[in-house]
């Protein structure tokens, strides 16, 4: 199964997603949230780099699939291929580096939880036809 190092995850994400803090003034000057990130988040952080899950031109292949990060849904999500639903898993995870917090609101939001359900029913359908296909020696 293609992705089932990162598809053990699903629902862990969402259950345990970390910590954000909130905004808070300080000597009339506002501090930005802070994220503090799960045991769990880190860890899916890092098998999703080290296994080479993440697109290097999720932009691209938005454009290919027809994506739009504005206004992507759960059944948008469903429909799409595995390509883009990495695009998908990297684009929310890059997007902790230019807004604190954006990968704890994907994960609360679902976002993540469900391009990780949808990976594991190519896993499980392509699990499934090689078992129905003909051995061949």
């Amino acid at each position: 199964m293609a992705y089932e190092k990162i598809t053990r995850y699903r629902e862990e994400l969402k259950k345990d997603p970390g910590r954000l803090s909130d905004a808070v003034k300080e000597n009339g000057v506002w501090r930005a949230p802070i994220y503090d990130q799960s045991k769990v988040m880190e860890e899916f952080l890092s098998v999703f780099y080290e296994g080479g899950f993440a697109d290097q031109d999720y932009f691209a292949t938005f454009e290919k699939a027809g994506v739009s990060m504005d206004a992507i849904t759960p059944a948008d999500i469903a429909k799409l291929d595995a390509k883009a639903l990495l695009a998908v898993l990297t684009f929310c995870i890059r997007s902790e580096r230019f807004g604190e917090g954006s990968l704890y609101h994907h994960a609360v939001s679902g976002i993540l939880d469900d391009c990780l359900s949808a990976l594991a029913a190519i896993d499980e359908k392509n699990d499934s036809s090689d078992e129905e296909a003909p051995c061949r020696t």
